[in-house]
């Protein structure tokens, strides 16, 4: 590359980031879905046109802001677990920089939240932007997996983390992480393969997670359940009420 080649290459890089610097200030103020290509533009000191230039449409700049959201949670977590010796220290120093990263950065959390609500098509990322925001959601990813594993090996963590019917539910309040973890053990009795086939036909397995319905005929099967039966079937009452009582939902009243 020539010497005037990487100089516009360099000045393309610098203008890039200055509409993203734009982006944040107005998504820190307004929000997101309030924010505009327009008020980006003013901010940035450039024509709307421009800003196309660099960004297809207002998605595409979100998974910009998102990349650079999940570039300081990655270096939150690989700071956070450093000092901690065990797994389970090390993941509870990860929730801890979570919580700070949250009430800290705002905009950012919201544009992390936003990028797991959205609907990314099968295959391959279709926008260079969207795959970057999947890439470095791995590395935040993998500081976590890193600790699960250290602590399943330190016996801190159980290691049989994969055999309990496990469901975490979080809800969001304020910048602050509520949740909790609803672990219930199923138990069956011996089934021979002609009261399976018998069960299958019958169409309830189908779709149901275990391919069995614990409020349905599949009960039958079961010998002994600990835990919670509507976790089980799919959502632990029990704790989300908690939560939802914790965030200030009233849930005795009608809508």
């Amino acid at each position: 590359m020539s010497e005037l080649a990487q100089r516009r290459e360099e000045e393309k890089e610098q203008r890039r980031a200055e509409i993203i610097d734009a982006a944040e200030a107005v998504y820190a103020i307004v929000g997101w879905d309030a924010a505009t290509i327009d008020q980006v533009a003013r901010k940035a000191r450039l024509s709307r046109a421009l800003v196309y230039v660099y960004f297809k449409d207002k998605q595409d700049l979100h998974f910009a802001i998102v990349e650079r959201a999940l570039e300081d949670l990655h270096r939150r977590f690989r700071e956070a677990v450093v000092a901690p010796k065990t797994g389970i220290a090390k993941v509870e120093a990860i929730g801890r920089a979570y919580v700070r990263y949250a009430r800290e950065t705002p905009h950012y959390f919201d544009a992390c939240s936003q990028f797991q609500a959205y609907q990314a098509g099968e295959g391959a990322a279709a926008d260079p932007n969207e795959e970057a925001c999947l890439a470095a959601s791995r590395q935040v990813h993998g500081v976590l997996v890193e600790a699960l594993r250290t602590g399943m090996q330190d016996g801190t963590i159980r290691a049989d983390l994969e055999n309990p019917l496990m469901t975490a539910i979080a809800l969001w309040d304020v910048g602050q992480l509520r949740q909790v973890l609803s672990t219930s053990y199923v138990t069956f009795r011996a089934i021979d393969e002609s009261e399976c086939r018998r069960y299958w036909a019958g169409g309830e397995p189908l779709g149901k997670a275990g391919a069995y319905a614990i409020q349905g005929r599949g009960a039958v099967f079961v010998s002994r359940l600990e835990g919670s039966f509507s976790g089980v079937m799919g959502l632990p009452l029990f704790e989300t009420a908690a939560l939802l009582d914790a965030a200030g939902v009233r849930r005795w009243e009608a809508p």
